[in-house]
């Protein structure tokens, strides 16, 4: 989590929650030993059949989060073995991407298990590209899916920021597609929440539609690192609320907690 507040000197940090709204935070990374995620956590895996890197947390200015990247193929996958957006409802996807150059790394939903996910872009429904091919190499530009298309995102985000990413997810029959928006503090481009690309992005439409159960992000050419942080869901509805609080907010929360709680004596 990028914005973050330590609260000790306060002692309250068990009574902040880990939902904004209707999100519920499903992974930001703290708590982990850096290094390889899959074995700290049941929650992740990666198929080592043919010899993928794992998905790895790193750390940088007291945040952690997952590094993706590396090799062709490398991959991590996601499946705290709950339903995250059921069969014929709507719902959204959250998370926020930095590329640290030049990338082409995908974060997906899956209706497969983990177990039974490989690392196949086929195995996705909506995916959102963070970065692309270009020829042999990858740039720092969005992209997703409309089907089994490439479709272009956004044409201007560049390395060295964070944006934060809404997939809008219409998981009904006869829909089965997907908008996105993004939003940055350190991209001036974006520093108002945009949607990005058209309506109606189409399912990749390989496996069999039903409740997305998993998520995995992979690595489809070799690629330069992608860090991926503060993954939320909300599971009933379209949300554009930022789900990551501010710092700020937090701190006027625990305040407010504080007095309350002074009073009461």
């Amino acid at each position: 989590m990028k914005r973050t507040l330590t609260f000790t000197t306060f002692g309250l940090l068990g009574a902040l929650s880990t939902s904004q709204g209707a999100f519920t935070l499903l992974e930001d990374f703290e708590g982990y030993t850096t290094g390889a995620i899959s074995g700290q956590s049941s929650n992740w895996s990666h198929d080592t059949s043919a010899g993928q890197a794992d998905g790895t947390v790193g750390s940088s200015a007291g945040n952690q989060y997952l590094i993706q990247g590396g090799a062709n193929n490398n991959h991590t996958k996601f499946d705290n073995t709950t339903i995250l957006i059921a069969d014929g409802a709507i719902g959204t996807y959250f998370f926020r991407a930095f590329m640290t150059g030049d990338s082409h790394v995908g974060a997906a939903m899956s209706p497969l298990t983990a177990a039974t996910a490989g690392n196949a872009w086929g195995d996705a429904k909506p995916i959102v590209r963070i970065g692309n091919r270009v020829g042999s190499g990858a740039n720092t530009q969005l992209y997703a899916y409309n089907d089994n298309t490439y479709t272009p995102l956004a044409s201007d985000t560049v390395s060295g920021a964070w944006y934060n990413i809404w997939v809008l997810v219409d998981n009904t029959d006869g829909n089965r597609d997907y908008d996105v928006h993004i939003q940055s503090d350190d991209d001036a481009n974006y520093a108002t929440q945009t949607q990005v690309g058209p309506s109606g992005l189409g399912f990749r439409g390989d496996v069999a539609e039903g409740d997305l159960q998993s998520l995995f992000f992979r690595t489809a050419i070799n690629s330069n690192e992608v860090y991926f942080d503060d993954l939320y869901i909300d599971s009933t509805t379209h949300n554009l609320v930022n789900p990551v609080p501010e710092p700020t907010t937090a701190l006027l929360g625990s305040l407010s907690l504080l007095t309350l709680l002074r009073r009461k004596r």
